[in-house]
């Protein structure tokens, strides 16, 4: 997926989506850990911009922890299944 203003796009089916972003935070938190650092992110999300990454995770209203470097965001996602 590819994010275009405020939606994420599929190149290949040309689908839209405003959760996309929300659901693949979902699958790293249900196949690794429950929380994400920025480069763990970026490199997750094949997003190369440590500002874009911030500012998605924190439009979304994930918590953080820690300053710059030491930042790790904390994926509220307790009650998946």
């Amino acid at each position: 997926m590819e994010k275009t203003r405020r939606k994420w796009n599929c190149p290949q089916c040309g689908h839209f989506s405003k959760i996309a972003l929300t659901e693949t935070l979902k699958d790293f938190y249900l196949l690794f850990q429950p929380n994400i650092t920025n480069k763990e992110a970026r490199e997750f999300l094949q997003i190369s911009s440590e500002s874009t990454i911030r500012r998605l995770l924190l439009d979304l209203g994930i918590p953080n922890s820690g300053t710059t470097k030491g930042s790790i965001y904390v994926l509220p996602f307790d009650d998946c299944d």
